[in-house]
């Protein structure tokens, strides 16, 4: 035999060996494949996508195991094979889902539902097929490539199926229904009584519990249309738009406020975001069509809406700008990319149903919709604007507060604004003519003012005297030089052993610094950066405020004055300025040196050239020391002689000498806070009064004649005249009581006329937080425009320039294009459109969910590849259908699907039924609820009779506020109290569907909160206030808090409670409380 046979032998006879130990391949092996392909594409994809691939797929494999292909599948992980084709008990991905081996997956999450995990047991018994790989190339075009997904194709009219038991359905919606449960043959649950079928019907249209007057009514109501009369004036109740404006406000993550630390109290926060709350509840109650209710959220502003509805239309844009983008950042550039953000992501999810800013940095990972689709609706959000200007980089952007005024109010606010500037002008041109007649009555007047305080001899009688010589009183004071200016504050507060240096003695009137310090110690006093020396003083301006330290003159004479000033704080603040000035002379302040210390530095007064002046009793001589720019760290040391021949009057030495208890007064020392300076007269002026001093002196010491006084008098008045009138006409300020009656009436009227018209324009406007066109002013994106392409989401990396418009995936016929404006209108349009494939299915589908706690699909924000699939495709697009051809009446849409069979099933399924579909997806029985977290307050304040009807208006921050949980105020950054322990909603994003969680602390919030126990007291009132015995009443507190009578154990117990109790109104009061505790209270069958 040849080598190269017995080689060729060998090989042979190993394939053969091979072949015949090979298992054989199932007959049925093909069209389980096919099955098992289906299956994932239908049902085991969405699984996988929708719980698995975060930590199993792509990049990221925990342990190994990467679920995105079938090869990566069948080859496991670091636990081995996860997958045995055929095997489903026998594979550890089935083991692991199922909860039979630990980790229980999906991790950290709730366990897929039975129904999940019988399909993935199916798929792994059919031989775990793929159709394509959940991620990469083959994926995105396999899920995201065509738009062939389900609900981006058109709403199809559907025609209720054929069903076995026609007596059954009571709308063709039941026969949806119940065809699909007679395919499994299952039958649906029975008939809720009607105590129950009220008491649900009006927890879901109004949130609160039906009156025990109104169930004994429908009870006994035997009449067809019992029913739905019920309904009839559940939805005619104010209470039905606020319970279902509440669930709507969840969709548009609504809040009151955005931060508690500005609630109310910055042009920061939404101030008049209550306005669009309103809005939507009025909305809801008047029944305004769906599709006009979406167009006036998006472009009301835009809307050609009657005059008197335009206000409206500017609230109801508030939905766009009660967003959450981190108002604080300092990057204004990506402030403004997240609002526009914020805004896609609410329209795509609360209105259409998708996810659309998924795709802001690249392409949708699950659905198409391509990142140029995202920045064609980002354009018409960036030439939107909510806020006024982007703010300080240091801050947070102010909201736009937009006017809600008709046309014809803004053009007589104009009118009005015009009209007050014409008279603030005719106001300025009065004053100077005012003036003008002031100076001349001056010029012929002082010479006998002047005359006239030399004849008057009692000072107690100028205005006599003025009056019977038709005489300016005021400046016949100031001629008798006995008009003082106004003396500053004198410092109040004393605050001894400051800041516990021992001796030293503070005295403020503000506790923005110390005004005025005295060291009585021998040590220097070290306060901060300065350093104060001992038994010296200092004084400290403040922001709004000088310092005067004052010497009132109890002497008469030449008097001699010295000092020195010294800023005791070189390492910050800029110096002071200070004056030395004697007031008065007759008329005013004359200033006798003034100076600017630099900060660090000190300037002497008196000392190289003797300071000399004339005092009489009662005189002021102060020092004044005078911030500059600025007024921190001005502390400035004084030294203040004054000296009369031996007599001398040391400051810092009669300070130190004799500290006050009590204001800041020593001797003839005070120190006092001085507002405004007066100002030193003209050198002219005191000069020529000075001259006239001595001539009235001389007068009276008969050097001089009379004829040579009035000569003096008409000299004195030519030069103060020459100076322009100080002091006598004041160089600013009102000037009527020295004009004519005639002028003084016409200047009069021009100011009664300024004020009526000041305040008609400060009366309170109404503003509302919405939209305007036009990107934000003074932004980049200022104006009308269409933007790049962000790369990566980035706004400094930028892309291609796109045009304004929409998701190309989306089709509707004939589509709005942006001509003009930011292109709000045409989006509005294109969203309400009858055939917009989405738009009537989400609202559908959201209204089916909230009566039905699911809705037909269970991820009612995300109808995308993600989100899962309609339980009942053809019912949803008939109720689509439905809704439109309905004229959008969601009014309608409720009565239709609350006079259904399916919504009037009880709660206790057939059993059956519940063991086959526990997850009721076929409906077939009501699905029992708790109460929202705003429905229990509610009926906790119903039940007791306190709920306050009125409706509307700013929300309040009380709990104990007995309004509606509706107006209670919702605070973006708050996430504690009542409102979060029981499940309300996040208002930083969207919220599709409430959680609903069991926790203790909510029982202990029923237990012991003084809400529920007050409430609980005002229930027992109640039926204390009813007539009959206690087996009575406690049949009325059961109809009350549950609809219905009480138990035969219920009377047994209460009965017996009440017997062995010391209070009957304690008691009563026990016996309610636990009425509200319990699961039936809070429980919707």
């Amino acid at each position: 035999m040849s080598r190269a046979f017995a080689l060729a032998l060998c090989i042979w006879l190993t394939w053969i060996s091979t072949a015949r130990c090979a298992d054989p391949v199932p007959a049925d092996h093909a069209a389980k494949m096919t099955r098992g392909t289906e299956l994932f594409k239908s049902r085991v994809r969405e699984v996988f996508v929708k719980n698995c691939l975060r930590c199993h797929g792509g990049k990221k494999t925990e342990a190994g195991f990467d679920l995105a292909t079938r090869d990566a599948a069948l080859k496991g992980g670091e636990h081995g094979r996860a997958v045995v084709p055929g095997d489903a008990k026998g594979s550890l991905l089935y083991q692991l889902v199922a909860h039979q081996k630990m980790p229980d997956m999906p991790e950290n999450a709730d366990k897929l539902p039975e129904s999940a995990i019988k399909t993935i047991a199916e798929w792994i018994d059919l031989g775990a097929p793929y159709d394509a790989p959940l991620l990469g190339r083959d994926a995105k075009s396999t899920l995201a490539g065509s738009g062939s997904h389900w609900s981006f194709q058109p709403v199809v009219r559907s025609e209720p199926p054929q069903v076995k038991n026609t007596s059954w359905p009571r709308d063709p919606v039941d026969r949806f229904v119940l065809a699909k449960l007679e395919a499994r043959g299952l039958k649906p649950a029975p008939a809720a009584d009607r105590r129950t079928l009220i008491r649900r019907v009006t927890f879901d249209l109004t949130g609160l519990p039906p009156t025990p007057e109104a169930v004994e009514a429908f009870v006994a109501d035997t009449t067809p249309n019992a029913y739905e009369k019920v309904i009839d004036n559940l939805l005619a109740s104010p209470a039905y738009g606020e319970h279902w404006g509440r669930h709507w406000l969840d969709l548009v993550r609504y809040c009151d406020s955005f931060d508690s630390r500005v609630t109310g109290k910055s042009d920061h926060d939404c101030l008049d975001a209550w306005r669009y709350r309103d809005w939507v509840v009025a909305s809801l109650n008047r029944d305004l069509p769906y599709d006009q209710f979406v167009r006036m959220q998006l472009a009301g502003d835009l809307l050609p809406l009657p005059e008197a509805e335009r206000p409206d239309g500017i609230v109801a844009t508030g939905m766009l700008a009660l967003g959450n983008w981190g108002g604080g950042d300092a990057d204004k550039d990506k402030l403004l990319t997240d609002i526009v953000d914020d805004q896609i992501d609410v329209v795509g999810r609360s209105l259409l149903g998708l996810t659309i800013a998924c795709a802001r940095c690249h392409d949708h990972k699950f659905d198409p919709i391509a990142t140029r689709d995202y920045y064609r609706l980002a354009g018409i959000f960036f030439s939107t604007h909510i806020l006024p200007s982007v703010g300080l980089k240091t801050d947070g952007p102010p909201m736009l507060r937009i006017p809600l005024e008709t046309a014809t109010l803004v053009r007589q606010r104009e009118d009005r604004e015009r009209q007050l500037k014409d008279l603030e002008q005719a106001l300025t041109a009065a004053l100077v003519t005012q003036r003008e007649r002031a100076k001349q009555r001056f010029r012929d007047q002082l010479p006998a003012h002047l005359l006239a305080a030399h004849d008057l001899t009692d000072p107690a009688a100028l205005a006599a005297a003025a009056k019977a010589k038709n005489l300016n009183p005021r400046w016949l004071r100031l001629c008798r030089g006995t008009v003082k200016t106004a003396p500053g504050t004198l410092l109040g507060t004393h605050l001894p052993d400051a800041l516990g240096i021992k001796g030293l003695h503070v005295w403020r009137n503000h506790a923005e610094c110390f005004s005025f310090t005295v060291n009585v110690s021998g040590n220097v006093a070290h306060v901060s950066t300065l350093a104060m020396p001992p038994k010296t003083i200092a004084a400290h301006p403040g922001s709004a405020t000088d310092v005067a330290l004052v010497w009132t003159s109890p002497v008469a004479g030449s008097i001699e004055l010295r000092g020195k000033l010294t800023d005791l704080d070189a390492s910050c603040g800029d110096g002071v300025t200070w004056e030395l000035r004697v007031i008065p002379v007759p008329g005013g302040a004359a200033s006798l040196a003034a100076g600017t210390i630099d900060n660090g530095r000190a300037e002497e007064f008196g000392r190289a050239k003797i300071l000399t002046t004339h005092v009489s009793p009662g005189d002021r001589i102060e020092l004044v020391v005078k911030r500059r720019a600025e007024y921190t760290c001005d502390t400035t040391g004084l030294e203040f002689v004054v000296s009369q021949g031996a007599q001398k009057w040391n400051a810092a030495a009669d300070w130190v000498a004799a500290i006050p208890s009590g204001p800041a007064k020593v001797g003839p020392w005070t120190v006092e806070d001085v507002r405004d300076s007066t100002p030193p007269l003209p050198p002219a002026v005191a000069g020529a009064l000075a001259k006239w001093a001595t001539a009235r002196a001389d007068t009276v010491s008969g050097k001089r004649t009379r004829p040579a006084l009035e000569s003096a008098a008409r000299e004195t008045a030519a030069v103060i005249s020459a100076a322009g009138g100080a002091p006598f006409i004041p160089a600013t300020g009102d000037l009527s009581d020295l004009d004519t009656p005639e002028g003084r009436a016409a200047v009069d009227r021009i100011r009664t006329e300024i004020a009526g018209l000041k305040k008609e324009l400060a009366a309170p406007r109404s503003l509302a937080n919405g939209a305007q066109d036009g990107g934000v002013p003074g932004s980049p994106h200022a104006g009308i425009h269409d933007v790049k392409v962000h790369l990566r989401g980035r706004y400094d990396r930028l892309g291609d320039l796109v045009s304004r418009g929409f998701p190309a995936v989306i089709h509707v016929a004939n589509p709005p294009e942006i001509q003009t404006g930011s292109g709000r209108k045409e989006l509005a349009d294109w969203i309400t459109r009858a055939d917009h494939p989405l738009t009537s299915r989400v609202i559908a589908n959201r209204v089916w969910q909230f009566h039905f706690g699911e809705g037909l699909v269970r991820t009612p924000s995300n109808f995308g590849a993600l989100g899962e699939r309609p339980t009942h495709p053809e019912l949803l697009d008939y109720l689509a259908r439905t809704l439109v051809d309905g004229g959008w009446s969601l009014k309608a849409f409720h009565k239709r699907l609350l006079l259904t069979a399916t919504y009037r099933q009880s709660a206790a399924a057939d059993p059956a039924t519940l063991a086959a579909d526990p997850d009721n997806k076929l409906w077939g029985r009501y699905p029992r609820h708790r109460l929202e977290a705003e429905a229990i307050r509610d009926s906790l304040l119903f039940v007791a009779g306190k709920l306050d009807s009125a409706r509307g208006g700013l929300a309040t921050r009380d709990f104990n506020a007995p309004r509606r949980s509706l107006y209670l105020m919702t605070i973006r950054s708050d996430r504690t109290g009542f409102g979060p322990l029981f499940d309300a909603a996040d208002s930083t994003s969207p919220v599709e569907k409430r959680t609903v969680s069991t926790v203790a602390p909510q029982a202990l919030f029923l237990m012991n909160h003084p809400f529920v126990k007050k409430q609980a007291a005002a229930l027992a009132a109640r039926v204390l206030g009813q007539p009959g015995a206690d087996a009575d009443r406690l049949d009325f507190a059961a109809r009350v808090v549950f609809g219905r009578a009480a138990t035969s154990d219920e009377r047994k117990i209460g009965l017996e409670f009440l017997k062995v109790s010391d209070s009957t109104r304690e008691a009563w009061a026990a016996w309610c409380h636990l009425l509200l505790e319990t699961n039936e209270f809070a429980v919707v069958e």
